[in-house]
């Protein structure tokens, strides 16, 4: 059950990604038009200290229309290994160095119209840094047990799909 490109017109090229229209054969022969979101892809990851506490950050995403609690994150860069991304976001945003990083899962954020996989790791013998934010990221470090984490999720104060998958994961696999 495979749609074939018949044709791609890229109607916007953005920083951060482009958008296309295909034109698309669908198994039964007819035509439908698909918009695609081309992006990069992204990392996260989930530090966890030998207290059990999870690092987050929170900051205002304006799509949303507020604050997000969510792991360390962010877009990789074209050629760059999705772990270094993860290793480097988690350094720039919360300052933290991590002694042993693991892939844990990556997953299509949005498979219905994006191309953006996203990976998340989990990071462990976490050290101080010094944080190095992207110009423009105005953020906060927050630090929660997998319990509160797992209660806040529940309450819908966490609403970011990345954390809530990492949480989970942490809340199964991590004691």
């Amino acid at each position: 059950m495979k749609e074939s490109v018949i044709s791609k017109e890229e109607i916007f090229k953005g920083r951060v990604f482009n958008v296309d229209v295909l034109q698309v054969k669908l198994p039964d022969e007819t035509i439908a038009r698909r918009e695609i979101v081309s992006h990069p892809g992204g990392a996260a990851i989930c530090a966890i200290d030998e207290e059990g506490y999870v690092y987050t950050v929170v900051q205002y995403r304006i799509a949303t229309g507020g604050e997000m609690i969510e792991i360390p994150a962010g877009k990789v860069e074209k050629g760059e290994d999705p772990q270094k991304c993860a290793i480097r976001e988690l350094a720039e945003e919360t300052g933290l160095i991590a002694k042993e990083v693991k892939h844990i899962v990556s997953f299509y954020a949005t498979p219905g119209y994006c191309t953006e996989m996203l990976h998340i790791y989990l990071a462990t013998g976490l050290e101080d840094g010094n944080p190095n934010r992207d110009k423009g990221e105005f953020l906060y470090v927050r630090k929660y047990k997998i319990d509160e984490l797992m209660r806040m999720i529940q309450n819908g104060e966490i609403t970011d799909g990345k954390t809530i998958i990492a949480v989970m994961w942490a809340n199964m696999n991590w004691r």
